[in-house]
């Protein structure tokens, strides 16, 4: 899941918790077997797939109680993932994915090698998308409690340039794998993302 950066009312992991609740109500009034796995350098909690009554609710109760602490591994994650679906399966990612793409890439290979789908849903906040701040300020990683200063006439460039080949790696990774990448804004309502998932699981049946 992602982190809580945030610069609106609804942060990253806010962001995500609605996203995997609404796509784990969806897929149960479909009749699917939906399950949750969290994770932060491993997984974290586990809610197995099941199609039974009460199956949203124990999934509400573990979103509800995410929080953001310590640094992400994903691809560590995911390998251990890979232990839990037996089965072929659609995988949906939630995650901010600020990690090496090459990295993340090669446990997506293991998922596309075994015939399972996998949509990776990349949630960013605005401002790591825009990086509009002014003047002077001390960004914070809440993951690690890193500070960092920025200046915005001689960093947001170089910012940018950085974090847009960042997610054009991801995408060229993704593509290589026949992943489905969504890039979606935490500020914007969830309807891409809802729309995303409904066309990805139409092309699949």
């Amino acid at each position: 899941m992602p982190g809580s950066f945030t610069s609106h009312e609804v942060s990253k992991l806010d962001y995500a918790r609605y996203l995997a609740a609404a796509l784990a109500h969806f897929s149960l009034r479909q009749s699917d077997a939906v399950g949750l796995i969290t994770f932060d350098s491993g997984i974290r909690d586990f809610v197995p797939p099941k199609r039974r009554h009460g199956q949203l609710l124990s999934i509400l109760h573990k979103l509800e109680g995410l929080e953001c602490v310590g640094e992400t591994d994903i691809r560590n994650s995911l390998e251990q993932l890979s232990n839990l679906v037996r089965r072929r399966s659609m995988v949906v990612l939630i995650s901010d994915f600020y990690q090496q793409p090459s990295e993340v890439a090669k446990a997506f290979r293991f998922f596309h090698h075994r015939g399972n789908d996998v949509l990776a849903f990349h949630v960013l906040d605005p401002q790591e998308l825009e990086m509009s701040l002014d003047g002077v300020v001390t960004l914070e990683d809440l993951e690690t409690g890193e500070q960092l200063p920025y200046m915005a006439e001689s960093s947001r460039s170089d910012y940018l340039k950085e974090i847009r080949g960042h997610i054009r790696d991801l995408q060229k990774e993704c593509r290589s794998v026949e992943i489905d990448h969504v890039l979606l804004n935490s500020s914007l309502p969830l309807d891409r993302a809802l729309l995303q998932y409904l066309s990805h699981r139409t092309r699949r049946i």
